[in-house]
């Protein structure tokens, strides 16, 4: 899947989610699914914050807080995979 820079994206009012150690636990409590994020799956959960921002907002929140321009790609695939697991909610 590959987002519009205007693409809304929040996270599902069904998740929790709790930090333990270094990781964010995602838990969809209607699914039952979950999700283990790193640092960056952190920084963005805590942006996203219930929400609705663009897709090009994370975007660029990413890039400016770790100073790098080569990482749309990996976000990109990260934000499919939490869409996917209903975890985030996306509306064109």
């Amino acid at each position: 899947m590959i987002f519009q820079n205007n693409d809304k994206l929040k996270l599902s009012s069904d998740c929790v989610f709790q930090d333990l150690d270094n990781q964010k636990i995602i838990l969809n409590i209607d699914t039952g699914k979950y999700y283990e994020c790193n640092e960056v799956g952190r920084v963005v959960f805590n942006y996203l914050n219930k929400k609705n921002v663009t897709y090009r907002e994370i975007v660029n929140y990413v890039k400016d807080h770790y100073k790098r321009n080569d990482i749309e790609e990996e976000l990109n695939s990260f934000i499919c995979d939490l869409v996917n697991a209903k975890i985030l909610e996306h509306k064109n």
